[in-house]
């Protein structure tokens, strides 16, 4: 991994980081078992910061990453990569506040699109009857288009200490949204919930 951080003005810095993966059995964290398993991939990832201090204690951060996916030799695995890779994307934006109602409470929202893969093709490699008539059996390579359904994930969290200090109180919520080519409709879901930490 490489990752180079510049502060480009007072109060507004950038970040690039390269990330290289090598999964011997898997593909970006999905993995099989035995000759379902994929053949392995290496992924190259690049991604990009920015981090921009507003004033007044507000603080806004972005980031996005754009990657490519490589598979390795097939060798004895039915599964692995097309030759021309996945490529795949991901983003955050977040707003961060501190002093929203006082001096020590704090407010955060985000969205983001976890990682994407946005095009490319999984192949399939095994041995089938090529021949009914006589029965020949043959290596057959098929490829299957690959793109993920997209989400969108909105957080919010605000945290305040109560009690004098002595204790602290937050609410977090999540909304999730997933486009599915499938479904006559898109996926929502909705978390909400809330926390008291004492100290004694």
């Amino acid at each position: 991994n490489l990752r180079v951080e510049h502060e480009v003005t007072d109060g507004l810095s950038m970040t690039v980081a390269y990330t290289r993966l090598a999964e011997k059995d898997a593909v970006l964290g999905d993995q099989g078992s035995g000759a379902f398993g994929f053949s392995g991939s290496n992924t190259d990832s690049v991604t990009t910061g920015l981090e921009a201090k507003l004033g007044h204690g507000l603080t806004l951060a972005t980031s996005a990453t754009f990657g490519k996916t490589i598979g390795a030799a097939q060798s004895d695995k039915f599964f692995g990569v097309s030759e021309d890779g996945l490529m795949s994307t991901a983003f955050a934006l977040g707003l961060h506040k501190v002093g929203v109602f006082g001096d020590q409470d704090q407010a955060r929202f985000s969205v983001s699109q976890p990682l994407t893969i946005e095009n490319g093709a999984m192949t399939y490699e095994g041995v089938q009857v090529i021949d009914r008539t006589t029965g020949e059996l043959g290596v057959v390579r098929e490829e299957w288009a690959l793109a993920t359904n997209r989400k969108f994930v909105a957080e919010g969290f605000y945290a305040t200490p109560v009690f004098d200090g002595n204790a602290d109180l937050s609410a977090f919520g999540q909304l999730e949204f997933s486009e599915d080519s499938t479904l006559t409709q898109n996926q929502t879901d909705f978390t909400i919930g809330g926390r008291l930490s004492l100290r004694f």
